[in-house]
C-alpha cells in the first residue's frame, strides 16, 4: 500500500524529466523547477564552452573505465556516451552495438583513445598494462579519475560530471 515511483532515465533530458517528476509527486513542483533551469543553464553553458573548444582543438578521442575485470566501457544510448559529446570528445566506443560492452585491451590499444577516464582504478595503474604505453593517453598522460557519483548515477550531479569531463578533455575550457 506504499506508493512507488520506479525513474530509469537514459539519457539527460530523461534526468532533468525524473527531477520534474519527482517535484511534482512530492509537492516541491517549484523547487524542482528551479534546479531543472538552473541544470539547463549550465548544460547550455558548458555546450557552449564545448563548441568553442572543438572549433579550437577538435574531438578529442575518449574511453571511459566502467570496470576493469573485464574491462567494460559505456557505449551508445548511455549517458555517459551523451555526456562525452556534449563535453566536445569522441567515445571510441560509440559505435559498438551494445550500452555497456566489454572491451578487450586489445581494441583499446587499436582505438588508440586520447583521453583515459577511470572511476575506480587510480590513473597511475592504468598504463601498466601490457602494450598500453603505445596509447596517446598514455604517451601524453591524460588519464582521469573521476568520481563515479557523478559520471555513473543519473541524477543532477551528471551536469557536475559533464563540466568534469569538458574540463578533462579541454583544459581551460571551465572558469
Amino acid at each position: 500500500g506504499i506508493p512507488v515511483l520506479a525513474l530509469d532515465p537514459k539519457n539527460l533530458s530523461d534526468v532533468l524529466d525524473s527531477i520534474t517528476l519527482v517535484g511534482k509527486v512530492t509537492g516541491r513542483e517549484e523547487a524542482a523547477r528551479l534546479l531543472v533551469e538552473r541544470l539547463e543553464s549550465r548544460i547550455q553553458d558548458i555546450q557552449r564552452k564545448a563548441a568553442e573548444a572543438v572549433a579550437g582543438e577538435g574531438r578529442p578521442r575518449v574511453f571511459v573505465e566502467i570496470w576493469d575485470d573485464p574491462l567494460m566501457t559505456a557505449g551508445p544510448g548511455t549517458f555517459i556516451d551523451e555526456l562525452i559529446r556534449i563535453a566536445g570528445g569522441e567515445n571510441i566506443a560509440g559505435d559498438v552495438g551494445m550500452e555497456w560492452p566489454e572491451f578487450s585491451l586489445e581494441v583499446v590499444i587499436e582505438r588508440d583513445p586520447d583521453v583515459i577516464i577511470t572511476v575506480w582504478r587510480e590513473p597511475e595503474d592504468v598504463c601498466t598494462r601490457p602494450a598500453w604505453s603505445r596509447i596517446s593517453a598514455c604517451k601524453t598522460q591524460r588519464i582521469q579519475k573521476v568520481n563515479p557519483d557523478i559520471l555513473t548515477r543519473p541524477g543532477p550531479r551528471l551536469v557536475e560530471g559533464l563540466a568534469e569531463l569538458l574540463e578533462i578533455m579541454h583544459p581551460g575550457s571551465i572558469d
